[in-house]
């Protein structure tokens, strides 16, 4: 009996022994070298097997083929992705710079979520690894590397993805991305080094790299591919929420029907700073060759400190960490669509846009710009474009602007427009249609041509301000054009005035010390300065017409009406100068006469226009207030053979290829000019007798100062035919 006993303690202590050792701990950092050990991880963390801080390492290349794809010896088998809702990653994974191949994910059928190679990861770090030909089809919550990343409760860790490299295809529905499908954390994800090559395909929310984001920096990091969906689709991120975006790109193609952008589909309450995007961008509404829509609820009310440079450096930092800012970023691509279609951003409500270029060519129908397709009043704070350029060109058929098609209660400053610009109504070199809104200390170059309310700055104004601008490039249209604005509807209220016990009435829209330098056509109300000016109450507008629209100026030699606005036939307060009555000086403010443009906003030089102070470094500025010299009082409509262009200082060109850059000297001997039609020269320029480049400038000759220009031993115009 005795005996029999020892036996079974003997047998109840190995039990137990045998036990303890198959609860001892994992070891930590896991080791992964085959795929048998990377199945074996994946349980552990399904199971709830693991602690929070534990730590994986991947220690050699994994091929997923041998037992996942399409047909397994003659069965489908999908991965099975690691972290489930309830028991998900927390903690390390690193990939020590090896790849995982031949990911296959197949949810479709099963119409299951969190498909991915993790499927539920809260609060993890994630590094250091390849994902190579991997294929990923599911519904909601769909990518390549991980479905879900939450984290609903904030702790002392970083959450992170980096150095991560991507390649496949990945397709969903609602939030599908190659890198993440939807990002919630208390707290910020850092993702940096993420590079992505592929195909994203989804519905709402996709994105090249991120579907949906919430409270996560994206930084030094790349998508080159294909992204297709419905809406809010961008080609890094679909859905951009209270998250920042710094010196990433994108390049390839994205489609979608709305919320559409070349990095961004829907940018909520975020920054994008130094980025660019390469992608030609297809849509039908809120199209952008970087933002399809952005919508901002934290910028300040008034922006006017944003003039002082140190309070404008800390809004700038302020807003990057959270309000809608877009920062010193590029969109190079072809954006396509019908309404609200631009090429940087197509929609914004509220967003500040600040130092950023738009170089793609633009087609839509309706709200149609250069930079902006719709700008307009977000819920709290102005929406603001401030020192952006534009070059590529713009075509639509309403509310059409090289900067932006339509704008209401929106500020554009220092801005430029190269580019030509054409449509239907409402065409402007800047703005289509502006409502209530401000335009200060902006130019145009490009060409303006369309049909009724065609302006060389604004299609067609209803209040607000243009104060401080230049137009050289040349106007045509039908009905309602102008140098200037094509049309300006002038709104005369009424109020009650508590003092004076009375009613009384105020006027709302003025245009002062704007200047056209450029040709203008048209038909029927066409103007130097502004087609036509409109409003509701005509005997009022007369009484208060001297305090609203003057103190502007045109060359009447470059564009020769008589009228500056067409049906206000004794606009006293507007002048016509011969061009060159218009250089050096002629222009300045007189104390005595009160007329002239501003000493503390234009610089003023001999042979030149006068330029904006704040933008005479910009080559842009510089070409538009060179004016072509005419040899007798003649208009352009006159000019034969007989105007002069001496040396080229330099000429240049925005486009990013090989064409001339700024700075760069073309001899004289190596231009030839031709015209192409009124108010419109074409240089040709030759290196090594070669045609080198095409430079078409509106009325605008670049040429050495002199004391006086001097007749060139050789008519340089020789050969010149104008044919009217």
């Amino acid at each position: 009996m005795r005996l029999a006993r020892l036996k079974t303690s003997f047998l109840w202590i190995f039990v137990a022994a045998m036990a303890c050792a198959a609860q001892d701990p994992v070891q930590n950092p896991y080791l992964i070298e085959t795929l048998e050990d990377l199945e074996s991880f994946r349980d552990l963390v399904n199971d709830g097997g693991l602690p929070g801080d534990f730590e994986a390492h991947l220690m050699a290349d994994i091929d997923l083929a041998s037992k996942y794809g399409e047909s397994v010896g003659g069965v489908e088998q999908s991965w099975t992705p690691i972290g489930t809702l309830s028991k998900p990653f927390k903690g390390v994974f690193d990939g020590n710079g090896y790849s995982i191949k031949n990911l296959y994910v197949n949810h479709r059928d099963a119409n299951e979520m969190n498909s991915a190679f993790f499927g539920w990861v809260e609060g993890a770090q994630i590094r250091n690894l390849n994902l190579e030909a991997y294929r990923v089809y599911g519904s909601n919550y769909t990518a390549a590397l991980v479905a879900n990343f939450r984290s609903f409760v904030e702790d002392e860790r970083e959450y992170s993805i980096s150095n991560v490299s991507l390649s496949g295809e990945v397709e969903g529905t609602a939030k599908t991305g190659a890198l993440v499908a939807y990002v919630e954390v208390d707290g910020l994800l850092k993702v940096s080094d993420v590079h992505v090559k592929g195909a994203v395909k989804g519905g709402y929310g996709v994105g090249g790299l991120i579907g949906h984001s919430f409270y996560c920096e994206i930084s030094e990091s790349s998508f080159d591919g294909v992204v297709q969906g419905q809406k809010a689709v961008g080609a890094l991120v679909g859905s951009h929420e209270n998250s920042v975006l710094k010196n990433v790109e994108a390049r390839g193609e994205v489609e979608a029907s709305t919320m559409v952008g070349g990095l961004v589909g829907d940018n909520h309450n975020s920054s994008i700073v130094n980025s660019t995007s390469y992608v030609l961008v297809k849509g039908n509404s809120k199209v952008g060759g970087l933002v399809g829509t952005s919508y901002s609820v934290r910028l300040p009310n008034d922006f006017e400190d944003f003039e002082n440079p140190v309070t404008r450096d800390s809004l700038l930092e302020s807003l990057q960490e959270g309000g809608a800012l877009i920062f010193k970023s590029r969109a190079y691509g072809e954006v396509q669509g019908e309404s609200m279609v631009a090429g940087f951003v197509g929609e914004v409500r509220g967003t500040w846009i600040v130092e950023d270029t738009a170089y793609g060519k633009v087609e839509g129908l309706f709200e149609v710009g250069g930079l902006v397709g719709n700008l307009g009043y977000g819920e709290l704070g102005v929406p603001l474009v401030y020192r952006s350029l534009t070059t590529g060109p713009v075509k639509g058929e309403a509310s059409v602007g090289g900067i932006i098609g339509a704008a209401r209660s929106a500020h554009l400053h220092h801005s430029i427009n190269v580019g030509p610009v054409s449509g239907e109504d409402e065409v402007g070199g800047l703005i289509g249609r502006a409502s209530s809104s401000f335009i200060e200390k902006s130019i145009n170059l490009g060409g303006v041509i369309g049909l009724n309310n065609v302006g060389g700055l604004v299609g067609a104004a209803e209040g607000g301000e243009i104060f401080a601008a230049l137009n050289s490039g040349i106007v045509k249209g039908d009905s309602a054009v102008g140098g200037i604005a094509g049309e300006l509807f002038i709104d005369v209220t009424e109020y009650y005035d508590q003092d004076l016990q009375s009613y009384l009435k105020t006027a709302v829209g003025k245009i002062q010390e704007a200047v056209n330098v450029a040709f203008v056509e048209g038909k029927i109300s066409v103007g130097a300065l502004i087609g036509e000016v409109l409003t509701d109450e005509d005997a009022f507008f007369e009484f208060v017409e001297d305090t609203l629209v003057f103190n502007n100026f045109y060359d009447q030699q470059m564009c020769p009406l008589e009228r500056a606005i067409f049906n206000r036939e004794n606009s006293i307060e507007n002048t016509a100068l011969m061009t060159r009555d218009m250089l050096h000086e002629a222009l300045k403010f007189n104390d005595d006469t009160q007329k002239g443009l501003s000493n503390e906003l234009w610089a003023f030089s001999k042979d030149f226009y006068p330029r904006l102070i704040e933008l005479t470094e910009e080559p842009a500025m510089r070409v538009a207030s060179a004016p072509i010299i005419l040899k007798a009082p003649e208009n352009v409509l006159a000019v034969s053979s007989s105007f002069l262009v001496k040396n080229f200082e330099f000429l240049w060109d925005y486009s990013p290829e090989n064409h001339v850059q700024k700075g760069e000297v073309i001899e004289e001997s190596l231009v030839k000019m031709k015209a192409l039609e009124p108010g419109e020269v074409s240089f040709e320029i030759y290196k090594d007798e070669l045609l080198y480049k095409q430079v078409v400038l509106n009325l605008v000759g670049i040429f050495e100062n002199e004391e006086e220009p001097k007749e060139p031993e050789v008519d340089p115009c020789e050969g010149y035919e104008y044919v009217p």
